[in-house]
């Protein structure tokens, strides 16, 4: 996924989603989620073997966001 404005609640290969603070919740097993830079540097990433709960923050320097086994994202603020 870019960083870039489109919808305030995204799923895994939904497209663009604009910089903010992003929640998902649930039994997530196997979350991973990444934020690289535009030249493709990782600059966070983490993978959940078992969480109840989420949150990222993407920001306008942002070139992707790539999220798998999360769920739905939602903005927060």
């Amino acid at each position: 996924m870019k960083a870039k404005p489109v919808k305030p609640e995204v799923g895994a290969d939904e497209g663009e989603i604009a910089p903010g603070t992003y929640r998902t919740k649930g039994d997530l097993e196997d979350c991973y989620w990444e934020r690289t830079a535009r030249d493709g540097t990782v600059l966070a990433n983490k993978f959940a073997t078992s969480a109840q709960e989420i949150t990222v923050t993407i920001r306008p320097s942002d070139g992707q966001f790539t999220t798998r086994g999360c769920g739905s994202w939602r903005i927060v603020k």
